[in-house]
């Protein structure tokens, strides 16, 4: 009745005519949010109830009846212990949770509603965090703004107190006041917006306002209408992001598998891993004889639970070919690769990226054994999956004398073969060469952490000066930054952020697209953040396991380095 329709290639009915448009024709628009947290704080739950003992109350977990109130979920958050966090795990949001250190669940709704564009760019966020810790006075652009800022200590955070401030301070009607806040979001005409200027300060003066102060305020809704969130949006958010916390904090191995699977952040797997296993789970590698489609959780001798990671996770192991492998499992054991090859239809190169990840050790005793046969498979047999027609000896395809006598893998080429086939590795890179970074006096990144906590730190031109490696883990140049690069280095004991001022990074950018990098600079310490500010870099030849790139607003990962130089 109102616009045409078209069908998308994906057989979606499609309305043709710009979003705003609609929104004219009087149609109702919602923006939908397809959120990955979302599924892998449910697959979370589904891991806790399926792995709960029978009769425990985790059987019955439910994540919508959680306490907003517990103490330890919040002083993990505090701790800025929050990478796999929905929305508080980016260097950016731990540095301000360093800073703001949110006690209950409106303060998270705040520490939402803070790190938006809006806040940053009126320069809100760091009067309300001072306000907050009692280190300034709460002061108001006017008198009269006190009843809709007073909850926010006489800041603009919410789409809603603009409403109110065009409504009240300004004299619009609640539909002005809308519309006022609708072309201040989508047009931004130096034109245009001083005849919004003089419109509002028109209205504020009517009402007994200076020019002064009524230009004030307006500069403060002009630099924040269109990136900042709803109250009832940055709720909404904040819930998940509690609940991402409290499950990270309370059901670890089950969260961190979950988050594993559907990978919501922009962390690497190794960096995610490396961060269960500070939380206290064990990773266990894929292996054939055990692994499911999923990531799923794996008991363990000492009474933990472990996370064991799936055949999928595996170079070219699709679902379809992990459900093929485990319906044969669950029929009859694998007894050995030949074994495996001839029952399981599974393409070559899946077979291969199977035994250098080690899934077949279990069955061939090393992963170059297991490579050497599939090799010795493909010639004789043909395809995967072909079963032999019965003969009345069966006699196997490979026997002892097939198999020549094969070198150990060494740690580096495990590392390599890991990295290469599911993008991770049972040992951090930087534990190879810690001892050799120890004897140069390279710290670790836990050092920066100890520092501060444990012994003071100095400031200012006593500031202190500290020298740590590792590989790149994230690069960011965002547009408001002003030309600052954001480095964040990690090494087997944690991650840092590097800040490179654009003069250092004139003359360091050949050395920060390293892969790995030792970086020196000045130690910056607020709560348990911390963050160096670089003075001097250099590249850290022949690690694996980082980025080599250029930064940029989506982290400046080009290529992952899985084989050491030379």
């Amino acid at each position: 009745h109102f616009t045409p329709i078209q069908v998308s290639a994906n057989g979606v009915k499609m309305v043709t005519f710009d979003k705003d448009d609609v929104e004219a024709l009087g149609l109702v628009k919602f923006d939908v949010l397809g959120l990955r947290m979302l599924a892998a704080l449910s697959e979370a739950v589904e891991l806790v109830q399926r792995h709960a003992p029978t009769g425990h109350i985790d059987k019955h977990f439910e994540i919508d009846e959680l306490p907003l109130d517990d103490p330890q979920t919040y002083n993990m958050i505090r701790a800025s212990k929050t990478l796999g966090v929905f929305q508080i795990e980016s260097q950016g949001q731990l540095h301000l949770l360093g800073q703001h250190q949110p006690e209950d669940f409106m303060d998270l709704i705040n520490e939402i509603a803070l790190f938006r564009p809006g806040p940053l760019q009126s320069g809100m966020v760091h009067p309300f965090v001072r306000r907050r810790r009692k280190l300034e006075p709460i002061e108001y652009p006017h008198p009269s703004l006190e009843p809709i800022l007073k909850s926010t200590l006489g800041v603009i955070i919410y789409q809603e107190q603009v409403l109110e401030v065009a409504h009240q301070f300004a004299g619009m009607s609640l539909e002005e006041a809308d519309e006022f806040r609708r072309l201040m979001s989508k047009f931004r005409d130096p034109g245009a917006m001083e005849d919004m200027r003089d419109k509002f300060i028109a209205g504020a003066m009517s009402k007994g306002v200076d020019e002064k102060s009524a230009n004030t305020v307006f500069d403060i809704v002009s630099k924040f209408v269109g990136y900042g969130f709803c109250r009832s949006h940055a709720a909404a958010f904040a819930k998940t992001v509690y609940q991402s916390a409290y499950l990270k904090r309370h059901r670890t191995a089950a969260f961190m598998a979950a988050f594993m699977q559907h990978r919501p952040g922009f962390y690497s797997l190794m960096t995610v891993e490396e961060e269960a296993r500070r939380f206290g789970v064990p990773i266990l590698e894929p292996d054939i004889r055990r692994s499911s489609v999923r990531y799923d959780l794996e008991p363990t001798d000492d009474g933990r639970m472990a996370i064991r990671k799936p055949l999928t996770s595996v170079l070219h192991v699709s679902s379809e070919q992990a459900r093929a492998i485990i319906w044969e499992r669950i029929s009859k054991p694998f007894s050995s690769v030949e074994d495996l090859y001839m029952r399981a239809a599974v393409k070559g190169d899946a077979l291969r990226s199977l035994a250098q990840s080690g899934s077949l050790d279990g069955l061939a005793g090393s992963s170059r054994r297991a490579l050497w046969e599939i090799g010795v498979l493909e010639r004789r047999v043909g395809l995967p999956g072909k079963r032999p027609t019965p003969a009345l000896f069966d006699l196997p395809v490979i026997s002892e004398a097939d198999i020549p006598e094969l070198p150990k893998l060494s740690i580096e080429e495990r590392l390599s073969w890991d990295l290469q086939t599911h993008e991770a590795a049972r040992i951090h890179p930087m534990a190879l060469v810690r001892r050799t970074l120890n004897e140069l006096e390279v710290r670790t990144i836990d050092t920066c952490y100890r520092l501060g906590r444990y012994a003071p730190i100095g400031t200012g031109q006593t500031s202190t000066i500290i020298t740590v490696a590792g590989i790149a883990a994230l690069r960011q140049r965002p547009s408001t930054a002003n030309g600052v690069m954001f480095l964040t280095l990690e090494d087997e004991t944690g991650l840092i952020q590097t800040i490179v001022l654009p003069k250092a990074l004139e003359h360091l950018d050949h050395v920060l697209c390293q892969s790995a990098i030792i970086a020196r600079g000045k130690l910056q310490v607020m709560g348990n953040w911390r963050g160096l500010v670089l003075t001097q870099a250099w590249p850290l030849n022949g690690i694996m396991g980082g980025y080599e790139g250029h930064p940029s607003m989506a982290g400046g990962r080009d290529r992952l380095v899985v084989q050491a130089a030379g």
